[in-house]
């Protein structure tokens, strides 16, 4: 076995510091002395293995893969059939065998796109290539053969699961999740039918929205909210929530810094009041697009494609319920679970008629919802797949799956 370097080996005990700290705390949060001394270093010799904390995120990207990488060949046989691979990748990935490692980068990656756009892309394209190279070798097994779509989906509805039972504490059985994942990855909902289902050219604006439906002249949204809420928004085109000052809130809405705490306590709680109003327009836009729609494929693929011309338009402003999911989970949660609910409904009735295949909608929703969401980054991130093949390869795995 060659050995390493001692220059390896002190950035691998660099990146075992960061990754304890990890988690317990925010990307952001953690300084560069906190790192240095975890790991009995100096911070001038923390320069010397790394250019940048930024640096040591690109490291960390290559190191955590590579130990996933390690963990799926060190259970998955290279004789496994592309079902238990799919299966396994599904499993893996939705519970990160609570593997140390794997459990803090999660953590921080769920910063990364808000730290550096760059850094997320990397990570979404490296990931993407390493599960194809385990789907690759099985493709001869596939009626379907983008492994580019395979992998979105896989990466989608297991990071949906691990978002609702293991951030969320979500009640459910995450076995049950991964198998109802997997059959839809696997064999899809039960239809025959294709439907041809195109992006939505001219997807409306949150604020187009918001304005179509009155959602703040809702009772329990006091009238000294809407300007706070509309100035946010504004704001939130062009930045991150963690990085808005309240400053910069209230002088865009015309009112004084002190006004803000007589209406909010917190800037989490004005958080939780743009979540759940993203949760609302876009249930309410999503119910729209499917409505009349009787063929259960052709609904999910319609709303699939509003949902990524929605994510397309308002690429920015969604990025705020990403971004609660680190700031605090309890308010992320507010936005995805009445959805999840509304969304087990709708698949337990199409269930209960017939039309789909599944013993457990919520689990079915789960999937969906994380498939739907990772394709919106994907399209939106890797030039390599556009949004008319993402929408052409859900579509596929909607209705037959990816088996022959």
């Amino acid at each position: 076995m060659p050995r390493r370097s001692s220059a390896n080996i002190a950035r691998q005990k660099i990146i075992e510091s960061f990754s304890k700290l990890a988690l317990k705390k925010s990307y952001k949060d953690i300084s560069l002395k906190e790192i240095s001394e975890l790991a009995g270093i100096s911070v001038p010799s923390f320069y010397t293995y790394f250019d940048s904390k930024e640096d040591m995120l690109r490291y960390y990207i290559d190191y955590s893969l590579e130990h996933l990488e390690k963990a799926i060949s060190s259970h998955l046989s290279q004789a496994a059939s592309v079902s238990i691979t799919i299966r396994y990748l599904l499993h893996i990935l939705s519970t990160l065998l609570e593997d140390r490692i794997l459990t803090a980068f999660h953590r921080v990656f769920r910063e990364y796109e808000f730290v550096e756009k760059s850094l997320a892309k990397l990570y979404y394209r490296r990931l993407f290539d390493l599960l194809r190279s385990f789907i690759g070798e099985r493709l001869y097994e596939l009626s379907y053969q983008d492994p580019r779509i395979i992998s979105l989906a896989i990466v989608g509805s297991s990071s949906f699961i691990y978002l609702f039972r293991k951030i969320f504490n979500l009640e459910g059985n995450i076995l049950i999740d991964i198998e109802v994942s997997g059959d839809l990855v696997l064999k899809g909902l039960g239809s025959q039918k294709i439907p041809k289902i195109t992006p939505i050219k001219e997807p409306p604006s949150l604020m187009e929205l918001i304005e179509k439906y009155n959602v703040l002249e809702a009772p329990g949204i006091p009238r000294g909210k809407k300007p706070i809420l509309i100035s946010t928004l504004d704001i939130l085109n062009s930045k991150g929530f963690k990085d808005t000052k309240i400053y910069e809130i209230m002088d865009r809405a015309g009112y004084s810094v002190g006004s803000f705490y007589k209406i909010y306590r917190s800037k989490e709680e004005l958080l939780e009041d743009l979540v759940i109003i993203i949760g609302r327009v876009l249930r309410r836009y999503l119910s729209e697009c499917i409505e009349g729609i009787e063929d259960p494929v052709e609904t999910e693929a319609k709303g699939s494609a509003c949902f990524l011309g929605f994510i397309r338009r308002n690429e920015n402003i969604y990025r705020i319920v990403r971004e609660s999911e680190y700031i605090d989970p309890s308010i992320a949660a507010k936005y995805y679970v009445p959805f999840l609910r509304r969304y087990a409904e709708r698949l337990n009735t199409k269930a209960e008629r017939g039309l789909i295949r599944t013993f457990n909608a919520e689990s079915l929703a789960i999937a969906l919802m994380g498939i739907n969401h990772i394709a919106g980054i994907a399209a939106r991130m890797l030039e390599e797949i556009d949004e008319k093949t993402v929408l052409e390869g859900l579509t596929q795995i909607y209705a037959k799956g990816v088996l022959f």
